[in-house]
């Protein structure tokens, strides 16, 4: 009875154990979306700097343009409150700083492709991508407006370094705000894992897979997989999206 009792209790700690490793495993692949603002803190003050500057001409911009036009695109005539929305439009939020991979060219693209092999098609590099708003207020009716916008860094944390990138690779397909909530909730993209009975993932990567085309790549021991985040504005979504539209799993 005791040898018995014994057994039970081990293969209990071994299964518990295993449980906690897998979820442990995918809170980590998850958390490796995002830059360590510890680990990267040089990126993250190339960042602040960089917004500094910005904020700065964007003051120095509207100082001289008349009232009257800072009205009329939702900016304060005055002054004061003017360079406090430049100011919030600027905020780093350095634990919101997520990495984008692309698809290299390849010459055996079509290959690895038809073969199931998109990892070896993934950069190495990444730029960086962080959600941010401009806060407006409109001087007419005296209301305040936030838009969401995304700002897109080099991996070094410089503006500059993103714009050579962009020339080089022509990838914009950034990630839009509902992609973006739907990675920041890890909740919610563990439910789906447990869904698909994926426990164990060996890499997880948000990747510009074409101009205008987002997914996060989930590479387990078997198989690869795609979530569509975003797809380009532009496209109809029912003639000329090329994914099904109530489709997420691609």
């Amino acid at each position: 009875m005791k040898k018995h009792l014994t057994i039970t209790i081990i293969m209990c700690m071994l299964l518990t154990t295993t449980v906690f490793a897998e979820s442990n495993n995918i809170d980590e692949q998850i958390k490796g979306l995002w830059l360590d603002p510890i680990e990267n803190s040089t990126v993250i003050d190339n960042i602040r700097a960089n917004n500094e500057k910005k904020i700065q001409e964007n003051i120095d911009l509207y100082l001289i343009a008349p009232g009257t036009y800072r009205q009329k695109i939702g900016i304060s005539a005055d002054d004061e409150v003017m360079k406090e929305q430049v100011r919030r439009s600027y905020e780093v939020f350095p634990e919101n700083i997520l990495k984008i991979y692309y698809l290299e060219k390849n010459a055996n693209a079509n290959q690895y492709a038809k073969e199931e092999c998109l990892e070896y098609m993934i950069s190495d590099d990444y730029y960086l991508y962080m959600a941010g708003y401009d806060y407006n207020i409109n001087d007419y009716d005296g209301t305040e407006t936030v838009k969401y916008r995304p700002h897109n860094y080099c991996a070094d944390g410089t503006t500059e370094g993103y714009e050579q990138f962009y020339k080089e690779h022509c990838y914009s397909g950034g990630i839009g705000e509902e992609g973006y909530n739907f990675v920041k909730n890890s909740e919610e993209l563990k439910n789906i894992l447990s869904q698909n009975s994926i426990s164990q993932i060996e890499e997880m990567k948000v990747v510009i897979i074409g101009n205008d085309s987002t997914c996060l790549y989930i590479k387990c021991a078997d198989n690869e997989y795609l979530i569509r985040l975003y797809t380009g504005q532009y496209y109809n979504p029912e003639n000329d999206n090329p994914y099904h539209k109530d489709e997420d799993w691609v």
